[in-house]
């Protein structure tokens, strides 16, 4: 039997919709998702993303949106 070739996805796509939160969230979270091997973060913003939003959606490599949706000012409050 072969072994069937390791396959990677290298793009990661999420779908993000948020007034924020936690400000220390968006460098964790993009820190353990390179960890796991993607090589580009994709972030469609389909209506709002805010204060975490935003800076998460900075972090990434490709913001893409619908030509209604907003992000907000980062609230480091």
């Amino acid at each position: 039997m072969d072994k069937v070739p390791e396959r990677r996805c290298e793009d990661l796509y999420i779908i993000l919709s948020t007034l924020g939160n936690d400000i220390h969230f968006p460098e964790f979270f993009i820190g353990k998702v390179r960890g796991l091997g993607f090589r580009r973060i994709n972030i469609i913003i389909p209506s709002i993303a805010m204060s975490a939003g935003t800076l998460l959606a900075m972090l990434s490599d490709r913001i893409m949106g619908f030509s209604f949706a907003s992000i907000g000012p980062v609230d480091l409050s």
